[in-house]
């Protein structure tokens, strides 16, 4: 990790422009919803104003740190073995994350309280077209991951680096989460966890990028192609035999992501 950093009052410009940025963002996917746009379409072409209005903001800033953000993007790190252990790590924390879903479910811990809910489980596949699923794959799997990575590992975890590891990882964890709905706390944070605990090791944003774009890419099919409903009727839970198979799942995902970490993408530069 490199001893220098940004100070407090550009990290918290940058978070300031970036909320303004997100502002933004959120008042034009309304205009786009009430133009009849679909919702997803009117998401993602919403977030293309994000960078923009954030580099419009932040010129200053980013001029004057130019040799840091060209440093954030090392490529020393890079190789292929690494690079492959970042794209499996971000599988795997899918894996896990979705284990732990189907495990809930199955031991009656997430429970739908709507009566008319199917119980299933119903499985129905329908994408849409294609230019809808491209423009999603380019925001989600390449915009997001390079400008959260850069403001929330580049700029904040750096910042926080002098007082050590676990809070610098855990509080740009913190930060990173509450950038995210309220919905989707619990999974940000422990997604900022993990591409904080990346970016600690390795030293450079790539390896968190990747690994973010991974995590990012695989709800694209699931959320715009899948529809699956399950809905066990209370009187039938807990299901054994799904639930223990999907904490195996997830045990195993989490242990063979930690060991990835460690054996594979510890590559600090000098």
């Amino acid at each position: 990790m490199r001893t220098t950093s940004p100070a407090r009052i550009d990290v918290i410009a940058l978070l300031l422009a970036l909320t303004a940025a997100l502002i933004a963002r959120a008042l034009l996917q309304v205009r786009l919803s009430q133009a009849g746009l679909p919702e997803p379409v009117a998401s993602d072409l919403s977030y293309l104003v994000v960078p923009l209005i954030l580099a419009t903001l932040s010129l200053p800033l980013l001029s004057k740190h130019r040799h840091f953000i060209a440093a954030l993007f090392c490529t020393r790190p890079l190789t292929l073995r690494v690079v492959v252990a970042a794209i499996v790590v971000g599988l795997l924390f899918r894996v896990a994350t979705g284990s732990l879903l189907v495990a809930r479910i199955a031991f009656g811990w997430q429970v739908n309280d709507n009566p008319a809910a199917i119980e299933g489980p119903l499985l129905h596949m329908q994408c849409p077209p294609a230019a809808s699923m491209l423009l999603g794959f380019a925001v989600s799997s390449i915009l997001i991951p390079l400008l959260e990575e850069f403001v929330h590992r580049g700029f904040v975890q750096t910042f926080l680096h002098r007082h050590g590891a676990f809070i610098s990882v855990g509080a740009s964890a913190t930060v990173f989460a509450v950038f995210h709905p309220a919905s989707g706390l619990v999974f940000a944070f422990a997604g900022g966890l993990l591409l904080g605990a990346m970016y600690r090791l390795s030293g450079c944003l790539w390896l968190p990028i990747i690994t973010h774009s991974v995590i990012n890419l695989t709800p694209q099919f699931t959320w715009r192609c899948m529809s699956l409903q399950w809905n066990p009727q209370a009187d039938s839970l807990p299901l054994w035999i799904p639930g223990l198979v999907a904490m195996c799942l997830f045990a195993l995902a989490l242990c063979g992501g930690l060991w990835l970490l460690h054996a594979a993408i510890r590559c600090r530069t000098p």
